[in-house]
């Protein structure tokens, strides 16, 4: 008897689930329809293209009778700003706001944020790319995070670039992350003004586990960075970006283009940045710069910079430089350092426009983006051009680190500098 039960039962729970399965299946099917509310609603309401609409619909079912209450979720955010563009990255992000109540769960974040310093035009840019935020709690997460944030960031202009380099700042519990992180550094001796300027310009990097920020303070002071440097900042962000396989890769690739352990060390403290290069960056400016432009090592390692600049900026300005020395516009002498490392504007002004009447190519080399490159053992190559040999690819127009400052940084020795711990 005991034996017919327990067949009945098992046989009544497979039968169940079966049917659960089917109904699910079916109710998925329709919702995935072209011609469902669903659908259409996501398409024509949301504007969701329709292979977006219906891999939406497979997460979310919407219902005729609710349309209106749809509707006032999309009213309410187009009247604070949110384009068409910004509603359909939201709803295609978190299809679930359109079930939200405007009055009890959207209105009072979106109050809250713009009474905290998140401007109107900032607004819809950083809800489309976070709408998790509408999800938090407004008590429990959003206004500990700001009350934490204005501790460091004192004006409505440091929290907006702050979420501006990482938008999903919001999505994380602040204090519990950051805090411990910014703890390290104050018991360290970098001043607050610092630590803004970290939180500002690389958010994420302060909300790394609390181990890696110590060992990462740790390596920084056995370079001989001091902590109330704006430098030591620099350098943090970088080694906190790196992990200890790919710093000891990039210090070998040195090691094994001719620069000792002292080199790279002096390099690292005038340009923490030259460690965040990738390593084909860094052979090919190497290359360029010993093969093409016969500049000496000694040279790149008391300027760093020079290898953070894109290639097509270095290039240009190389070729430029041959063609004004063609026509003695220029002497020889020239310091290839000053050349390289002149602002734009400035460059422009003195060098290119300056000369067109005695160039009338000039401009047109210098701009040049889409002649035909080839590349050789790691070297460019352009045909001749005016009688001048261009020796390289000329692309890149943006002058990424144009506006970099420097700062004088103790080389003196330090035990196994270089290794990480």
């Amino acid at each position: 008897m005991t034996n017919i039960l327990i067949k009945r039962s098992v046989y009544f729970l497979q039968t169940r689930t079966l049917a659960s399965a089917v109904t699910t299946k079916r109710t998925a099917t329709t919702a995935a329809s072209p011609s469902s509310f669903t659908v259409r609603f996501l398409r024509k309401t949301c504007g969701l293209p329709l292979d977006t609409a219906l891999s939406t619909s497979k997460t979310i079912q919407l219902e005729d009778k609710e349309s209106k209450k749809y509707g006032a979720v999309l009213s309410f955010l187009r009247s604070h700003g949110f384009s068409e563009t910004h509603i359909a990255s939201l709803i295609k992000k978190r299809p679930k706001t359109l079930k939200s109540s405007v009055d009890n769960t959207i209105k009072p974040k979106i109050d809250f944020l713009l009474k905290n310093g998140i401007s109107d035009s900032f607004l819809p840019d950083l809800i489309a790319f976070n709408p998790s935020i509408l999800n938090r709690s407004l008590n429990s997460h959003l206004k500990p995070s700001f009350d934490f944030l204005k501790c460091f960031l004192k004006t409505d202009g440091e929290i907006i670039e702050a979420l501006k380099s990482t938008s999903w700042l919001l999505s994380h519990d602040l204090k519990r992350r950051m805090q411990p992180n910014a703890n390290v550094l104050i018991s360290e001796g970098v001043p607050i003004s610092n630590i803004t300027k970290l939180i500002i310009s690389n958010p994420r990097a302060i909300l790394l586990k609390v181990e890696k920020m110590v060992a990462a303070v740790e390596h920084i002071k056995r370079l001989g960075f001091k902590q109330s440097t704006p430098m030591f900042i620099r350098a943090l962000r970088v080694m906190l970006g790196l992990s200890n396989s790919t710093w000891k890769r990039k210090v070998n690739l040195f090691k094994s283009l001719g620069w000792s352990e002292e080199d790279i060390i002096s390099a690292f403290k005038r340009e923490p940045a030259l460690m965040s290069c990738s390593e084909e960056k860094i052979r090919h400016a190497i290359d360029f710069f010993w093969n093409t432009m016969k500049v000496k090592q000694a040279v790149l390692i008391s300027n760093p910079k020079l290898l953070l600049y894109e290639p097509g900026r270095n290039c240009r300005r190389y070729n430029v430089m041959k063609a004004l020395e063609s026509k003695k516009l220029i002497g020889k002498d020239v310091k290839i350092v000053w050349f390289l490392i002149q602002p734009e504007s400035r460059f422009l002004k003195y060098y290119v426009t300056k000369h067109l009447d005695q160039i009338p190519g000039l401009m047109e080399m210098y701009c040049a983006t889409n002649s035909t490159t080839s590349q050789s053992k790691g070297s460019f190559g352009f045909p001749a051009m005016d009688g001048i040999s261009l020796t390289c690819n000329l692309k890149g127009l943006q002058d990424s680190y144009e506006d970099l400052t420097y700062e004088a940084v103790s080389t003196s020795s330090v035990p196994n500098p270089l290794c990480l711990t």
